[in-house]
């Protein structure tokens, strides 16, 4: 991301949904005598990244939380990054938009997104479902594949008014050190699942643990590792 982003010393740029602090504190480090700012709507993650900031002493990173749009004036950014975002905002287009808007012409806009997801992450996420009673998610709403067409992000791109629009694929290993690993991340991450897990019942959850971890089990490695293989798509264009 940062390599297409073409970012250099001096550069100002803005990182959307920058969670703990990523990509945004790598940024810092390659535009120097620039700066970054990273926005969030979670307080929580916004302060978890500051205090990263302060422990790798960069100076040049700031954390802002947000609404919906942006408090800057257009033309502010040399770049605007955001990896694993944009396919969780209410109107990803009136999102990428509003990324243009603050570009500077010639700026460049680069965002990643998830792929087509993993069948093995896919079905651990139906079974669930089906035990626990849950619809299946709304293939448009907001949601970690959303934007998983090979040519979507690209196409919205080019709507929100950006020229050079090119995507590279990138191949990323989600590792988990174990069975156990991957349930706590699981329900960290999946609001609606921990939730419906619960409320359930001991039985339905000893149910869902069972036809979980057979599946885990086929991928399972001899370390007790568990590794999905996933595909990042990286789209970017010029302002």
């Amino acid at each position: 991301m940062l390599d297409l982003a073409r970012l250099k010393d001096g550069d100002i740029v803005l990182d959307v949904a920058t969670g703990s602090g990523e990509p945004g504190l790598s940024a810092a480090r390659r535009v120097g005598k620039g700066k970054v700012i990273g926005l969030d709507i979670s307080q929580g993650m916004v302060g978890i990244a500051r205090e990263k900031a302060r422990a790798m002493r960069l100076k040049n990173y700031e954390a802002q939380v947000y609404s919906s749009e942006f408090p800057f004036g257009p033309d502010t950014f040399d770049a605007v990054i955001s990896r694993f975002g944009v396919m969780f905002f209410p109107d990803v287009l009136a999102g990428l938009r509003e990324m243009a808007r603050v570009l500077k012409p010639g700026g460049i806009l680069c965002v990643a997104v998830w792929g087509p997801q993993n069948e093995k992450a896919k079905s651990v996420i139906q079974v669930l479902n089906r035990t626990f009673g849950l619809p299946e998610a709304a293939p448009n709403g907001p949601g970690p594949f959303r934007c998983s067409d090979a040519g979507k992000t690209a196409s919205l791109m080019r709507r929100a008014g950006l020229h050079d629009v090119g995507q590279a694929e990138v191949a990323v290993h989600r590792a988990h050190s174990s069975v156990g690993q991957y349930w706590e991340y699981l329900l960290d991450t999946n609001l609606v699942i921990a939730e419906a897990f619960n409320k359930a019942s001991a039985e339905t959850r000893k149910e869902a643990k069972v036809k979980v971890n057979k599946i885990l089990g086929s991928i399972e490695e001899e370390s007790g590792k568990v590794v999905f293989d996933s595909i990042a798509l990286v789209s970017h264009g010029v302002k």
